[in-house]
């Protein structure tokens, strides 16, 4: 629910980066994505995987999109030696409070995501080890939630999802079916292989409703789904051209 009214997330997982530039803020892109994400009928995105520039926001504040606002954390290993695994976790602690004190009053801000795939098997090798990343993540979603108005979540591989993340309320997927497995299937199989997978995750991930005697399933949000790519014909480029030749703004 978003101010009491149900909403469905259509939108991407974006990165700040251009072919021609790298990683750079570039407002004439940052114009071209927000026009490109309208144009797909899309309503939000995900700031895969560090907070965006102020600029960003500006333009998702203007044009009303929903912004799933996401901390620099990614790949909490827990199999480090202790001190650095603590150093980390402080570290991570920090830069989450710096995004909720910097995005805590942004209108496009409609949830935390308080760190992106914390890691697999490798970096949680023991069962203490994945005691630790537990209460870890447990300790993140508590700073994200303390602020009060947004949802929260944190993103994760679906065969390494964590009992924390049922003290989220939704789960965020990354899924990389024909990237780095099943390369080549059809799409209507790996259709049928993710439903089911998701379906599954969605039951083993239910919820005791803190006011019913009933769980409570949470929901499931596709954070990235990488590895299909669809090329688009010349013919639709030079009509989309056609439609919207007016000259660049100046900026």
């Amino acid at each position: 629910l978003l101010n009491g009214e149900p909403v469905s997330m259509r939108g991407f997982g974006r990165h700040e980066d251009f072919p021609l530039v790298g990683r750079a803020e570039v407002g004439a892109v940052l114009v071209r994505d927000h026009a490109c994400l309208r144009w797909v009928g899309a309503n939000s995105y995900r700031t895969a995987h560090y907070p965006y520039s102020e600029v960003d926001l500006d333009l998702a504040d203007e044009h009303g999109l929903l912004v799933v606002s996401e901390s620099p954390c990614v790949g909490l290993s827990f199999a480090d030696a202790p001190a650095i695994v603590q150093q980390r976790q402080a570290q991570a602690t920090r830069a989450l409070a710096e995004l909720l004190a910097r995005d805590c009053c942004r209108t496009c801000v409609v949830a935390w995501s308080v760190c992106n795939e914390p890691g697999g098997p490798q970096s949680v090798p023991t069962a203490e080890a994945k005691r630790q990343q537990t209460e870890a993540l447990l300790e993140l979603v508590a700073l994200a939630r303390a602020e009060g108005t947004r949802l929260v979540t944190f993103a994760n591989i679906p065969e390494h999802c964590d009992e924390a993340n049922r003290a989220c309320d939704f789960l965020s997927l990354n899924e990389y079916v024909g990237w780095y497995y099943d390369v080549g299937k059809p799409l209507a199989e790996i259709g049928r292989q993710l439903e089911a997978k998701f379906v599954a995750l969605e039951a083993e991930y239910a919820v005791l409703s803190p006011n019913w005697r009933e769980r409570t399933r949470l929901p499931l949000y596709s954070t990235m789904f990488r590895g299909i790519r669809f090329f688009v014909a010349p013919r639709l480029h030079e009509e989309y051209a056609a439609q919207h030749r007016t000259p660049a703004p100046m900026l």
